[in-house]
């Protein structure tokens, strides 16, 4: 029965403080996502696609422009480094977005040139301003 405790204990410690890890640095990022200085509406979501090829993180669109990044299924944040965001709609099937975002889908959506920005190991909240789409 002591073996079998102490190989329990041994079991138990050998997790302890381990959680999923990238092979890079990943830094958990959260914050607010405007569109000429207003709050995007929920049913949007960002994608950071880094420069570098690592895989992307994405943020759904919360009440108020809100957003937390996600890396993986186990890892929150965006890998270290330049990358491009681009927005996308996450409505209901079938639905388009709200005509005053075609413009911004347009310029920043998945086909797009994006938006450019650099995550450094600092940024742990940030703000993104998509400028206002002039025709």
């Amino acid at each position: 029965m002591k073996k079998l405790t102490l190989l329990f204990a041994l079991f138990a410690l050998s997790f302890i403080g381990c959680s999923p890890k990238a092979p890079y640095d990943v830094v958990p990022i959260e914050g607010t996502v405007t569109y000429d200085g207003k709050p995007i509406p929920r049913d949007f979501a960002i994608k950071f696609r880094p420069d570098n090829g690592m895989n992307e993180s994405t943020g759904n669109i919360q009440e108020g422009g809100k957003f937390k990044a996600i890396h993986t299924v186990d890892i929150d944040g965006v890998p270290t480094g330049k990358c491009t965001i681009r927005i996308m709609w996450n409505g209901s099937l079938g639905t388009n977005a709200p005509a005053e975002y075609q413009p911004l889908l347009q310029k920043y959506g998945f086909q797009s040139e994006g938006l450019p920005l650099e995550i450094t190991k600092k940024d742990k909240n940030v703000k993104i301003d998509f400028p206002a789409v002039t025709k």
